[in-house]
């Protein structure tokens, strides 16, 4: 019993220097920016060093990925693809099966391909966020555990020349989702600019992935766990911001966009967005502790979890 107390009291003494500890930090952000001490990693384009090879499936090189709060996007020179894992216990483990696997995962896919775009298209980064990501992973062909530290993270990613007088610009807004904006120079043929959609899934259980133009003109991504939706487009010269008449087009996987009385003479800006409801899933954190330089480190969030450093000023 005297033990016990012993133990109990220790816990409660470092469980109050935690709080005592969050308590400074929140205090001391009074005055700062209210962004300073959110737990969620900030939504960015990470440069891919490694740690996202092969998650696409495909044989395209990753250059840039999205990782947050359960959905993850990659983007190469061919386009990009959205990837959503979720992991469950095991049905088919059992006394009599007691090899299998304890977790599997279920996973959907959905690329996005540009179709006929040019193969010397450039992705410049931009916009660099502040904080930066270590990423630990298993080298596909050794097995080895590499780790990577101080990966840049941006806000907005520029395909230069995607098709000819055509650029393609990607850019992150933390709680709403991506814009992009397609840039038609004078002389640009839209009709050149073709996506093409294609689902991808495991099939331990319901997962599926369909596409679909919807009544309000949107394109929607549905499966058990995806959902993403492209808003219907805007168009506007960027000269005057004269609004131009605009809609998607689709058949059979294949997105395009329909523009009445378009003078290509003139630069055009086309902007849809993209958004989901994954980019505002679970943000609890589960533990929380400190170092001897006041710095405080969570971890929290659903499969996979993340962990955060806050240096004594509530800075991620």
């Amino acid at each position: 019993m005297k033990s016990y107390n012993k133990l109990l009291i220790i816990s409660v003494i470092i469980l109050s220097q935690f709080f005592i500890n969050i308590g400074m930090i929140n205090s001391q952000n009074n005055s700062a920016k209210d962004d300073n001490f959110k737990w969620t990693s900030p939504l960015s384009f990470i440069e891919n060093k490694g740690q996202f090879d092969g998650r696409t499936g495909q044989p395209e090189q990753i250059k840039y990925g999205i990782d947050y709060n359960g959905l993850t996007a990659f983007f190469t020179k061919e386009g990009l693809t959205y990837r959503y894992d979720r992991f469950i216990r095991n049905p088919g483990r059992s006394k009599e099966r007691p090899h299998e696997p304890k977790r599997i995962c279920l996973s959907e896919l959905a690329s996005v391909s540009w179709i006929g775009a040019n193969n010397n298209v450039e992705i410049v980064a931009s916009d660099k966020i502040q904080p930066y990501y270590s990423y630990a992973y298993h080298d596909k062909e050794t097995g080895e555990v590499l780790n990577e530290n101080y990966i840049n993270g941006y806000n907005k990613l520029l395909y230069k020349n995607l098709y000819n007088n055509i650029d393609v610009e990607y850019i992150c807004y933390p709680g709403q989702g991506i814009k992009y904006n397609l840039y038609l120079a004078p002389g640009a043929d839209v009709s050149q600019i073709m996506m093409k959609y294609e689902g991808f899934s495991t099939k331990n259980q319901n997962e599926n992935v369909e596409f679909e133009l919807t009544p309000e003109g949107e394109i929607r991504i549905k499966g058990a766990f995806l959902d993403i939706k492209e808003l219907k487009p805007v168009a506007y010269y960027a000269d005057n911001n004269e609004a131009v008449d605009i809609s998607f087009t689709f058949a059979e996987g294949i997105v395009g966009f329909d523009i009445k009385n378009y003078d290509n003479t003139r630069k055009l800006v086309i902007d849809p967005w993209i958004v989901s409801p994954t980019f505002n899933s679970s943000n609890a954190v589960w533990e929380v502790e400190t170092d001897g330089s006041g710095n405080v480190y969570t971890i929290g969030g659903e499969t996979p979890m993340k962990l955060n450093k806050y240096n004594s000023g509530g800075t991620l």
